[in-house]
């Protein structure tokens, strides 16, 4: 998977996002990657920056490049963070998924996740990092979706599988990345909030998108672009560059409002 055109590179020149290649002790870096997965009420928005992270000099440094970190397959969608192991392990579970179609599970994801990682520590061997990794899964199941996601455990030394049914009112919102970033609040606040009905794809695309491009103000050395999926019961889509550039207008707009009514001036609507 190359680098790809996505709104971090279209924006560059307006310097909308933060952008570039950073070189920083790793010791002081905040985590990369910021990504979150939203259900509406006539499909999905899965969300992420675009941002990964290579190393030099022994790991002393990071570099961090402009690539895809939202996969779709004809059987399903997932994203990875958290290094190539956890692309590598995403990839594995959906050629298993590809190779046995079946409804994704606790046992079949623990399993094709933890053999694929066997492999990929074999290959590394003393190269292997214990660091944080998150893969989650999206697979149309008949109206609906099942989501799935594998989290690393460092002490265990392996992936253990969890489902995200919806809530009772039909809501679920799964976080992965840099999942302190207090940009979450745009989602816990008007998307989980009991006061707001479930939204649509529309809605969803302008909350996740303003999350991921304020998570990438508040962890400018860690996240940075966006990149987004849709989906339905017919399938999965790419966002188009031209609307990706919108929805970072937009979110630039919010931000320039909120500080005028901030501001030292009364303000007045």
């Amino acid at each position: 998977m190359g680098n790809i055109r996505n709104v971090e590179s279209v924006l560059a020149a307006d310097r909308t996002l933060a952008v570039g290649v950073q070189n920083c002790p790793l010791e002081v870096l905040p985590p990369v990657t910021l990504q979150v997965v939203l259900r509406g009420t006539d499909g999905i928005v899965i969300a992420s920056d675009t941002r990964m992270e290579s190393h030099r000099s022994e790991r002393k440094f990071r570099m961090t490049d402009s690539i895809s970190k939202i996969v779709v397959t004809p059987k399903l969608v997932y994203t990875f963070a958290g290094d190539n192991c956890a692309k590598e392990i995403g990839e594995a579970v959906s050629k298993e998924v590809a190779a046995n179609p079946q409804p994704l599970s606790a046992d079949f994801i623990g399993e094709a996740s933890n053999s694929a990682l066997e492999k990929y520590k074999m290959n590394l061997g003393n190269e292997f990092v214990e660091m944080p990794r998150k893969i989650i899964w999206v697979q149309v199941e008949g109206a609906g979706f099942a989501v799935w996601s594998a989290l690393y455990d460092i002490r265990e030394g392996q992936f253990k599988p969890y489902t995200h049914p919806a809530e009772f009112d039909g809501k679920f919102g799964v976080f992965a990345g840099d999942e302190s970033n207090q940009a979450r609040y745009i989602v816990e606040y008007y998307y989980k909030n009991d006061n707001y009905l479930l939204r649509n794809i529309s809605s969803l695309t302008r909350i996740a998108a303003h999350m991921i491009l304020t998570g990438g103000l508040l962890n400018s050395t860690g996240v940075g672009g966006l990149e987004m999926v849709v989906g339905n019961s017919s399938g999965f889509a790419r966002v188009p560059t031209e609307e990706l550039r919108e929805l970072a207008e937009l979110s630039r707009r919010i931000h320039e409002e909120n500080n005028k009514r901030f501001s030292d001036q009364d303000y007045l609507p």
